[in-house]
């Protein structure tokens, strides 16, 4: 948007001024693609580990899940 008002102010047509907003959203795009890239990933250390790989036995349960339980009626 911020492109097309700058473009439009500097007296260029229609069509280019939003020519210019799409360059614009495709630069932010990459700059965003960019920075997710290499610096915010490497703020994130997360570390999955695995203990156990059980067999799934439904008869087995620990614990019973219902939804009736989990909500209350209003």
């Amino acid at each position: 948007m911020s492109c097309y008002v700058v473009a439009a102010s500097l007296n260029f047509s229609e069509g280019l001024s939003a020519l210019g907003s799409f360059i614009g959203l495709g630069v932010a795009f990459l700059l965003l693609f960019l920075y997710d890239r290499f610096f915010a990933k490497k703020n994130i250390e997360e570390e999955i580990k695995i203990i156990a790989v059980e067999k799934y036995d439904p008869n087995n349960l620990e614990y019973d899940i219902s939804c009736d339980e989990n909500f209350e009626h209003y």
